[in-house]
């Protein structure tokens, strides 16, 4: 436990001096003339992600209800997001499953590192705990995540890696969303997650996942303060043990503010 406290602690510190050398860079280099030039709108908040830059100027709150086919199983998650200062987010929340009544909590530090309007693109690290990993073993997740917005059209991408702190779990977790700004209100796209196993040990229980997945459109309606965020598509599931691959309906449906 001590070393992946340490660990922790020197992801975040080495985090913050990257943000703070782009911010310098930022200041020195961006003419005063243009400092004050309007950024790009950010993309709405997206489901199941962290996405860049920030969400809201206080507080995002949000909650979403899915059904999985492949497991067979459906699950709520609730999640908040506030900034604490300059570049830095604190994001928690809880995933819940009646199948099998467990409540997995989750709580991640994400911290700016580059901004749209001055790099072109905007990228944040994250670190923090989640407690529904893969193969729902409690894990330390550390990621980055890189979005942008041009015009009508937006992207957000992550890429992290887990450390499970039960049976050695090792994962990697890949997520991307395209939306595009159809009118003032409703956005559309699509929206694909996908983890993989990374322990490739023989000691694994039984049912245990190699690859799982979720991808399908994606729709975001803007009213106001309160964002309604809808998606339709299939789950993929493969066992470590073999078998066939199995692919099964799957949707979401969430709602959030932002203040």
């Amino acid at each position: 436990m001590r070393t992946r406290f340490f660990l922790t602690t020197a992801f975040v510190v080495a985090a913050a001096v990257m943000a703070g050398r782009a911010q310098a860079q930022d200041s020195a280099e961006v003419p005063e003339s243009q400092s004050s030039a309007p950024e790009a709108p950010p993309l709405p908040p997206l489901p199941g992600g962290l996405a860049p830059g920030r969400i809201a100027k206080t507080v995002y709150v949000a909650g979403e209800a899915g059904w999985d086919a492949t497991r067979k199983s459906s699950v709520f998650d609730t999640q908040i997001e506030a900034p604490i200062f300059a570049g830095l987010s604190l994001r928690a929340g809880a995933t819940s499953s009646p199948a099998d009544a467990r409540v997995s909590p989750s709580m991640f530090l994400k911290l700016d590192v580059l901004s749209q309007r001055s790099h072109g693109v905007a990228a944040s690290v994250f670190g923090g705990y989640r407690g529904d990993g893969f193969n729902l073993v409690p894990a330390l997740e550390f990621g980055i995540t890189l979005g942008g917005r041009r015009e009508r059209l937006g992207f957000a991408t992550s890429f992290a890696y887990g450390q499970g702190l039960q049976r050695s779990e090792r994962y990697g977790d890949v997520r991307a969303t395209t939306l595009f700004q159809l009118n003032r209100r409703v956005f559309l796209g699509a929206d694909a997650r996908g983890r993989f196993d990374l322990e490739w040990d023989s000691d694994e229980p039984a049912g245990e996942a190699m690859v799982d997945g979720l991808g399908g459109g994606l729709a975001v309606v803007k009213l106001g303060p309160v964002f309604v965020t809808g998606q339709a598509g299939v789950s993929v599931l493969s066992l470590r043990a073999g078998g066939p691959v199995q692919i099964g309906p799957a949707g979401r449906l969430g709602f959030g503010a932002a203040f």
